[in-house]
């Protein structure tokens, strides 16, 4: 069963409204969010799209969605990282800020946290939260060790405060020397 709750109306009498599935398990909405994320991501890397969708592999096993664009030029500027902020994903960074910067020289990707996009759920099905803050700098600073130039990282709001743990060391030494 769902419960249906007005958010709000218009002059002209038409309202939205958003459904609560609070009486479904747990399980069957993650499943449900990560079947909606995953046909929305399709959607947008799809043939006709520059955008291409891949994953990244944390040390824990998770899969992290990772959307990218790469430069319109042959340019020797870093790669842009970007992170989203709280109930967001990659997607939000695609639609609205790859063109502009890869059209400039940089490749762009954007990655999915853990639960959000079309990323993996956390492994532990109790867990109350999908990542700590310290879960998410980490899986950032391994994305990042991954490329073969140091990013320029970019975050926003929630994304800020990771990119602000990466740049400050997280647990890994050689975050600093990672980042542009």
């Amino acid at each position: 069963e769902a419960m249906v709750i007005p958010i709000c109306a218009s002059r002209k009498g038409m309202s939205a409204s958003a459904t609560l599935s609070r009486f479904a398990p747990s399980s069957a909405r993650a499943s449900a969010r990560r079947a909606r994320h995953t046909r929305r991501a399709a959607t947008r890397a799809s043939a006709a799209s520059p955008v291409e969708s891949a994953s990244h592999v944390t040390d824990d096993g998770v899969r992290l969605e990772v959307l990218s664009m790469k430069a319109s030029s042959g340019s020797a500027k870093p790669p842009m990282v970007f992170v989203h902020g709280s109930y967001h994903a990659a997607w939000c960074w695609a639609e609205h800020f790859f063109e502009y910067f890869s059209s400039r020289g940089h490749d762009c990707y954007a990655l999915s946290m853990r639960g959000q996009g079309a990323s993996d759920m956390p492994p532990d099905p109790d867990a109350v939260v999908a990542g700590t803050v310290e879960t998410h700098a980490s899986d950032v600073a391994s994305f990042c060790a991954s490329l073969s130039t140091p990013p320029v990282l970019v975050g926003h709001s929630f994304g800020g405060l990771i990119a602000q743990r990466v740049a400050a060391g997280g647990e890994e030494a050689n975050t600093k020397k990672r980042l542009a």
